[in-house]
């Protein structure tokens, strides 16, 4: 299943020390916020009756998104009514339109996302990918620091509030943010990775072969 998080790799090279290149590459291996397994992480505000149609309706809608049917999950979520759509169903209307590279309507979806649910996490993390895809990186910052208000073990924006700290060159910011994310999602390989980067652009070259030594014991036990 698609998820969403994004990705910052900075070329690595170990000698006898650490040399470092600004290649940048950025992947999406996750999209989907709408697994069971990811559900039960956050309670989502809502007011109707169990098993009413748009309960029905929402979820129709998520299995068939997560069957990669998105036009047929779009039609589904478009039959709710708006006062009737919860925050997860905005959320994924919004995984909807960027899906369909309309990031205009992503963002209205993940806006009323907010407005239904203020500490619903997942919509300012969605919302500041966006951002961050965008070259802009100032109000990306500032959305990944409400999503981990709301979760502060969100290891997902952590590492992304990293990626963005190093597109505006605040390299000891993002060394925090890249800590953290091990810290609440130690299998985040990448984190290890940028960390090496940053340490590296901070002169310290032993902290940044001990983290791309790490990284490279991981990335060696996945292959």
């Amino acid at each position: 299943m698609k998820k969403y998080y994004i990705l910052l790799i900075i070329g690595l090279f170990l000698a006898n020390s650490v040399h470092a290149s600004e290649h940048i590459k950025q992947t999406n291996p996750i999209k989907s916020l709408f697994l069971k397994k990811t559900q039960s992480s956050q309670t989502i505000e809502n007011n109707s009756d169990k098993n009413t149609e748009e309960d029905n309706l929402s979820a129709d809608a998520m299995i068939l998104y997560n069957a990669n049917d998105i036009e047929g999950a779009l039609k589904i979520i478009k039959d709710i009514p708006e006062d009737k759509k919860t925050a997860l169903d905005w959320l994924l209307e919004g995984n909807i339109y960027q899906d369909k590279k309309d990031n205009e309507k992503a963002a209205i979806c993940y806006n009323n996302s907010i407005i239904k649910d203020e500490k619903f996490y997942r919509a300012y993390y969605n919302l500041a990918n966006m951002y961050l895809e965008d070259e802009n990186s100032q109000e990306a910052v500032k959305l990944y620091k409400l999503s981990i208000k709301y979760k502060p073990d969100f290891g997902y924006a952590h590492y992304n509030l990293g990626c963005a700290y190093i597109k505006l060159g605040k390299l000891k910011n993002a060394k925090s943010s890249f800590s953290k994310a091990i810290e609440h999602k130690n299998d985040l390989i990448n984190a290890y990775y940028n960390l090496a980067f940053v340490y590296k652009k901070l002169n310290n070259n032993k902290k940044a072969e001990e983290y791309l030594k790490i990284y490279n014991e991981l990335t060696a036990r996945k292959l």
